[in-house]
């Protein structure tokens, strides 16, 4: 299977399960890795900001030991500082 089919089956798994993600916010919808709950006074920009970084974690972890990886990371960063 192709690396990137890998990346974007654990980047969508995390978007959705994440510990912070989609499904935590949705009272109704169970997580595939994780159940946990949680509130948010603005629950659309509690989302985003979560998938985001389940994004960036599964990132950082992707290209972890790849060449580059400084470059990478700090794109990263500076990405996710960004939002």
């Amino acid at each position: 299977m192709p690396q990137q089919l890998v990346d974007l089956g654990r980047r969508a798994v995390a978007a959705v399960d994440g510990p912070a993600a989609g499904a935590a916010y949705d009272p109704d919808a169970q997580g595939y890795f994780v159940d946990e709950k949680h509130e948010a006074g603005n629950v659309r920009a509690a989302r985003e900001a979560a998938i985001s970084y389940a994004a960036y974690r599964v990132l950082l972890h992707r290209y972890s030991l790849a060449a580059g990886m400084e470059a990478t990371f700090d794109a990263l960063v500076a990405t996710m500082e960004s939002l």
